[in-house]
């Protein structure tokens, strides 16, 4: 451990719907091996059997959230929910959130990536699978940005990042606007 030491409130956010479940399970169990580090949980029109079990668990905070404004984005495929992001984040109840995915894995301590959310808003790319973080260059028509030499998609991970609040704010507000101009125009 460093001797870092985390401004305001912070702790983890992530989302699950009742298929996640059995993968939030295996993420708890990780995290917990490390750390007692706070977990908010944005619960997705979960049954009570997993309210109840989260609720069981250590150091979590549960945030049941409605999905139905986002019934337009079922049309997407079954990653919608993905989408929904932004919103949840606009929701974390800690000041510094790192977000992970509820189907990944924790194998290190969160000192340093604390200090890098200190630092500034990131993002990570798929270790494992790249490839699988393309984005088509449609979806930068609205917003347009340089071109990668590597690739023509450009690579960004949303699976696992860092932000503060209130300071990264206008970050996640202007996704939610890029979200809304999807929903509104799929």
């Amino acid at each position: 451990m460093s001797n870092f030491t985390m401004p305001g409130s912070y702790g983890i956010l992530t989302a699950i719907s009742p298929e996640w479940f059995t993968e939030y399970k295996i993420l708890y169990d990780s995290i917990r091996k490390l750390s007692d580090i706070p977990i908010a949980v944005m619960g997705l029109e979960l049954p009570e059997e997993q309210k109840d079990s989260i609720a069981k668990q250590k150091h979590t905070i549960q945030i049941h959230y409605k999905i139905n404004e986002y019934n337009r984005l079922k049309q997407m495929g079954p990653r919608w929910r993905q989408w929904c992001k932004p919103e949840y984040m606009l929701r974390s109840p800690f000041d510094n959130t790192l977000w992970v995915d509820a189907d990944a894995v924790v194998v290190r301590d969160f000192d340093e990536i604390f200090e890098k959310i200190n630092q500034g808003l990131f993002f990570t790319r798929d270790y494992f699978a790249p490839i699988t973080c393309l984005n088509d260059k449609k979806l930068y028509e609205q917003y347009p940005v340089p071109e990668s030499e590597e690739h023509d998609q450009i690579a960004i991970n949303s699976g696992v990042f860092g932000y503060s609040r209130p300071r990264d704010d206008y970050i996640l507000e202007a996704w939610l606007k890029n979200v809304e101009i999807v929903r509104n125009n799929p």
